[in-house]
């Protein structure tokens, strides 16, 4: 990010973020740890509590793999323990019948941020449409999820797909698709350039970093 902000001369505070479960939690940490950087973020089942992930997830085992269980780590790598830090607002989308990353994780997240700033935890959605479990299929009204999350990245008084940018972050096997939604959220009809994509490979493995704009966008850029 730091680089594409160098390259093309992006003003911070006019770059979202976007993350589905640890691409959720990472964006959590990321406009915790850099505030000024981030406009928004959405954040789509994301992790927010170890500890209490470690206990309720379904996937027994997987946080001590790559963090151990030591409660003053877990903690420090939460990101419900910064929430003093963030300045972004936020969109929170969560599944109420999510097993792999149980509701409660954005709740928390929700109740200890509301008072902060502008936070919405699953708006206009009905209880019947917040059965999709954890994503790993697109459930029927997938629309419509994608509208709001549009809706919210591009909520401004000027034009916002000429002259902001979008980071999305997950799993390397969702690059793909992370490509295409770039392209879907952020120009609504106008073609879009997805200037960067790399999934880190040698650094931190299965991690995918997407940044994008509007042909617009891009082009201004480069002309500064």
């Amino acid at each position: 990010i730091d680089f594409i902000i160098e390259e093309y001369k992006i003003e911070q505070n006019s770059i979202s973020i976007a993350g589905w479960s640890y691409g959720g939690y990472l964006g959590a940490m990321a406009i915790a740890r850099y505030p000024s950087l981030f406009k928004r973020a959405f954040l789509g089942a994301p992790i927010t509590d170890l500890s209490s992930f470690m206990r309720t997830t379904i996937k027994k085992g997987l946080v001590e793999s790559y963090m151990g269980n030591d409660e003053n780590h877990l903690k420090r790598s939460s990101p419900t323990n910064y929430v003093s830090n963030v300045t972004s607002e936020v969109l929170l989308m969560h599944a109420l019948n999510d097993l792999v990353v149980p509701y409660e994780q954005s709740l928390r997240y929700y109740n200890k941020l509301r008072d902060l700033v502008n936070v919405k935890i699953n708006p206009s959605l009905t209880k019947s449409e917040l059965q999709f479990g954890h994503l790993s299929q697109a459930p029927k009204h997938m629309s419509k999820l994608q509208s709001i999350v549009y809706n919210f990245l591009t909520q401004s008084s000027h034009i916002p797909h000429q002259n902001e940018w979008l980071v999305i972050i997950g799993s390397f096997k969702q690059c793909g698709r992370a490509n295409i939604h770039a392209s879907n959220m952020i120009n609504n009809g106008i073609k879009s350039s997805v200037i960067y994509s790399n999934n880190y490979n040698n650094l931190t493995p299965n991690l995918c970093v997407v940044i994008a704009g509007s042909y617009d966008s891009l082009k201004r850029a480069k002309a500064l």
